[in-house]
């Protein structure tokens, strides 16, 4: 139907014809409010603020990487286990710590499913994420949201994690927290 409008032939890369054409368009969604974007129906509900329980010295907690692998045979993790145990906290790891798919830490389906099993995990009080990483968008779509509004849990990570933080936040209302450093 708006073919002649779009058509990039027609156009012959001519930029005024394609900013006059660009304009019409635009003007259109005005004009007719069927297309416009603010009739889309994308959810303008903000779920309820939940604030997950805060970490106390006995607490488990996990560490995951649900994004890029770690490259460094285990040595960070290592030192930041220690220090959350000196803190008094009982840490488990994640098989994504150890696991490589390309340059992310498993596939999107392992990370994923870890992800999840974390938060649904009844001992497991804290997750904290060892690496960031674009990977981390690549999930969205595998998260249990529902699972993760029953069993809120804090989310510690930095970077492209902040994807996930942000996810977390706006279809459960979970608070987390992002780091600026890695660990």
């Amino acid at each position: 139907m708006f073919n002649f409008i779009f058509s990039f032939d027609n156009m012959k890369n001519n930029r005024r014809k394609f900013l006059q054409t660009t304009g019409l368009a635009a003007t259109g969604l005005f004009f007719f409010p069927r297309f416009s974007l603010s009739n889309s129906s994308i959810e303008n509900e903000t779920p309820e603020k939940i604030k997950p329980s805060r970490l106390k010295a006995g607490d488990t907690v996990a560490i995951t990487s649900p994004a890029g692998a770690l490259w460094d045979d285990g040595k960070t993790v290592a030192s930041f286990t220690q220090v959350l145990q000196k803190l008094g906290f009982t840490v488990i790891h994640g098989s994504s710590l150890v696991k490589r798919h390309g340059y992310f830490a498993g596939t999107d389906e392992e990370r994923a499913k870890e992800l999840n099993e974390f938060f649904a995990h009844p001992e497991v009080r804290g997750i904290f994420c060892a690496k960031g990483g674009w990977g981390s968008a690549r999930l969205l779509d595998k998260l249990d949201f529902k699972l993760i509004k029953n069993n809120p849990k804090m989310l510690v990570g930095f970077s492209d994690i902040t994807t996930l933080l942000n996810a977390l936040h706006a279809k459960t209302g979970l608070v987390t927290d992002r780091k600026s450093t890695r660990l």
